[in-house]
């Protein structure tokens, strides 16, 4: 649907232009594409930050997995600087 919407606003853009007469046109067609470069860069943006999320959240479960095989005395003893009794 994003493309379509695109290429819709581009052929709009065009169809504008064409009205080379018309001042409101040019500065409209000026205004849509202005809108769609700055939408483009805010969708490349968010693309960027998923895929950064994703891989943030990959490394945050490699580390919960490696966490999991210590021992939870030495976890404890890390945490607190200190052997620490288990409790439970």
């Amino acid at each position: 649907m994003r493309a379509e919407s695109i290429r819709q606003a581009k052929s709009l853009c065009e169809r504008l232009r064409a009205r080379k007469d018309d001042y409101l046109c040019q500065e409209a067609a000026d205004e849509i594409e202005g809108t769609l470069i700055a939408f483009s860069g805010v969708t490349d943006e968010a693309e960027r930050l998923r895929k950064e999320l994703r891989d943030c959240l990959k490394n945050l479960d490699s580390t919960n997995r490696l966490f999991e095989r210590v021992p939870l005395a030495a976890r404890l003893e890390a945490a607190h600087g200190r052997r620490v009794e288990e409790r439970g």
